[in-house]
Formats: C-alpha cells, structure tokens, sequence
C-alpha cells in the first residue's frame, strides 16, 4: 500500500513535469496518495505510542495501577486524535477529488472558470 502510493507520487509529479498539457485531477490524485501516506505515517505513531505504554509497565513488581490507567488514557486519546486526523483527511482528499471530477463532467465548458489554481489549492490545503 505505502509502496504503491509512493510509486503513484512519483510517476505522476515526473507526468506533470514532462507534459505540458495535464488535467487538475493530477494534483488531487497526488494529494490523495500523500494523505494517505500520512495516514500510514500516524498509524505508525499510534502503534509506537502504545508500545511506549506497554513497555513502560513490562517491570511488574513496580506496577501503579493509578499511573498506569492515565497512561492508558492519554496514549488513548493522543492514539485516536492521530487516527482520526488521519482517517478524516483521507475522505476530504477523496471528496475534494470527486467533487473535482464532477464539475469536470457536469460542466465540461466551464471547468476551467470554476475550477481555478486557486481553488484547487485551496482545496488541497484544507488536507
């Protein structure tokens, strides 16, 4: 999965470098596979917190009960706020994408007036 999403990355930044003629859909697709590789990069971090938590308390014979169960509960939340930052992006980027593609059917003439530079990136910032 992270392996693919690189690849997308790249062959789309080295299209968009050689083709002077490319579609905005471009920039969404690459946003959307960064999202993602962000989403994996939180993944991890949430795993590592936990170990952290875990580790901590692999000594039984000085286990607080107390210190243990905040622990838990913090590494819980800051573990759910990354996921969920992660998670959210990922559908913004697939909305912003298909929002995109919408207006690109729907109004094939007037594309290029609603869907400015600036939109696009406006877009891709909120991600």
């Amino acid at each position: 999965h992270v392996l693919l999403n690189i690849i997308v990355v790249l062959v789309l930044v080295f299209y968009i470098k050689n083709n002077a003629k490319f579609e905005n859909s471009c920039y969404f697709i690459i946003n959307l596979a960064v999202v993602d590789l962000v989403g994996f990069i939180m993944l991890l971090l949430s795993i590592l917190i936990q170990y952290s938590i875990w580790s901590d308390h692999a000594d039984h014979s000085q286990f607080n009960p107390l210190t243990y169960s905040t622990k838990m509960r913090d590494g819980c939340q800051v573990q759910m706020g990354l996921l969920s930052f992660a998670y959210l992006n990922s559908v913004f980027a697939t909305v912003s994408l298909t929002i995109d593609r919408y207006i690109f059917i729907s109004r094939p003439l007037g594309y290029k007036v609603l869907m400015t530079k600036t939109k696009i990136k406006a877009l891709i910032g909120l991600t």
